[in-house]
């Protein structure tokens, strides 16, 4: 069972932005990705990030469980608690001062 939720979104001529959680067999990812025109100072940097963090079962349940949760719960907790732009960011901190591991970051 596939379950996902926006945790962000913007849409301008300067950036566009996308934040998604989704849990797919037990396991937590977020998923996000950021272009920026090339207008933009970040666009100097190829203007294009992308960023990939994922928990293994035994870290979601433990997410899951440090928040009280089910699984539904849990993705609308995570709306509630990182969303925005620094929604990535926020999670991975989250996450390094609870002791989650493994975390996994790709890009």
């Amino acid at each position: 069972m596939k379950e996902k939720i926006l945790l962000y979104e913007c849409n301008t001529q300067e950036k566009r932005a996308t934040v998604v959680a989704r849990i797919e067999n037990g396991s937590l990812s977020v998923i996000g990705s950021e272009f920026y025109a090339d207008s933009h100072p970040k666009a100097a940097t190829n203007g294009l990030n992308e960023f990939f963090w994922q928990l293994d079962e035994k870290n979601t349940d433990k997410l899951s469980k440090m928040m009280n949760h089910t699984d539904a719960s849990l993705l609308n907790n995570m709306r509630k608690n990182f969303n925005g732009p620094n929604a990535c960011q926020q999670f991975k901190q989250f996450c390094i001062q609870n002791g989650i591991q493994p975390f996994l970051h790709f890009g």
